[in-house]
């Protein structure tokens, strides 16, 4: 390896996590690619190729909501290139279990804002083969964010129907945090439809089974949804208070990302609310958190 990179073939580098890491040129790459074609152990490769990539989002899941979330989201970005060609082949060579497992563990990042179409393709590329259900926890991590995907792009059907079915799977897993996340996910399809009342109804469940097996981040996302339904409610105060309730506790969990989430709807409800100087308040301290933090989604 050294001796590549003495040659100038490989480039050291060290990613967002700190690790060490090798780049080459493309055109390096593409020979290489001929190369490993023609060596008869293009499978083998491949499959060492793969497995590295699902280990790396098995390491980046429990980090995408907490406060290396930045650090990590770099680092999926970074290794994109990786993960998007790992994913192609491990559907293309049927290993249905392994192209689930990629998928979902990092499924919170393939369905944030700048992939929305792709996480949509590729989720249902690793849903559609028959048999997929013999991996229950692979797969119901997949419908949770396929259910995102749809809910975020306005598909309710879709999103409810693929929220139903992972909280079938986690009911039968007994899952109890998967199955609060589940409900959380069913009260932000039913806002979403302007079923309020059902909406309240399934994100206060949510909240209190969250609360019951002390998953703080659950109880901080059902408690900000249950501030959005609030609001569209008419019952500002109501809202206001849970937006931040759910920015303080995410601020003890140190996930900025969504404590800037919590802050941006208290603002939003404050202008509602007829509070212009509570709502530039908690706009001004969203806006310094994504700056320091350099989070082009939350500045542009």
């Amino acid at each position: 390896m050294q001796r590549l990179v003495d040659q100038a073939v490989l480039q050291r580098e060290v990613d967002a996590t700190g690790e060490p890491s090798f780049g080459m040129l493309e055109t390096i790459r593409e020979y290489g690619l001929e190369q490993l074609a023609a060596s008869g152990e293009a499978t083998i490769i491949r499959d060492a190729h793969a497995a590295w990539c699902v280990a790396l989002a098995e390491r980046a899941e429990p980090e995408l909501t907490g406060p290396n979330q930045a650090v990590w989201v770099r680092a999926l970005e970074a290794e994109l290139g990786n993960i998007r060609a790992a994913h192609d082949w491990l559907v293309s060579r049927g290993d249905a279990e392994s192209a689930l497992r990629l998928a979902g563990e990092i499924g919170w990042f393939w369905s944030s804002a700048p992939y929305l179409e792709e996480a949509r393709d590729r989720f249902d590329g690793v849903l559609a083969p028959p048999g997929v259900e013999r991996y229950p926890t692979a797969l119901a991590k997949v419908l949770q964010s396929a259910g995102d995907v749809a809910d975020w792009q306005g598909d309710q059907p879709r999103a409810r129907g693929h929220f139903e079915q992972a909280l079938g799977i986690y009911r039968d897993l007994d899952d109890r945090w998967r199955i609060a996340s589940m409900l959380r996910g069913l009260g932000s399809s039913a806002i979403d439809r302007g079923e309020l009342d059902l909406a309240l109804s399934l994100l206060e469940e949510s909240l209190t089974l969250a609360r019951e097996v002390g998953h703080t981040w659950e109880a901080a996302a059902a408690t900000n949804l249950i501030g959005t339904a609030a609001s569209f409610s008419g019952d500002y105060s109501g809202a206001l208070n849970r937006h931040e309730q759910a920015a303080l506790w995410w601020r003890e969990l140190q996930d900025t990302g969504h404590v800037i989430t919590a802050l941006a709807s208290t603002a939003w409800v404050a202008l509602l609310a007829n509070e212009p100087g509570r709502a530039a308040s908690a706009y001004a301290e969203a806006l310094g958190l994504a700056i320091a933090g350099n989070d082009a989604w939350y500045t542009t």
